[in-house]
């Protein structure tokens, strides 16, 4: 069985969806990024790209302590 593949999302849309999962704004490091907290997990994610890469994405989710699965549920659920 494969790997669900992530979608190609603009960063504004991953915010969203990890403000979904209890995600709050840590700080705001530039114009271009945003900084989210959950618990001790703390992620950066480019705020202004219009598509956020696939590889950008997993290491925005590593960061984040969110699985695959748990991230695309909630994509999902935004739609």
């Amino acid at each position: 069985m494969g790997m669900l593949q992530l979608p190609v999302l603009s960063g504004k849309r991953v915010i969203k969806i990890l403000y979904d999962l209890g995600f709050v704004l840590a700080h705001k490091p530039s114009s271009n990024h945003v900084a989210l907290r959950r618990g001790r997990f703390v992620c950066v994610i480019p705020s202004n790209h219009d598509e956020i890469a696939s590889g950008t994405l997993n290491s925005i989710l590593r960061q984040a302590g969110v699985s695959r699965d748990e991230f695309l549920r909630a994509a999902e659920r935004r739609r």
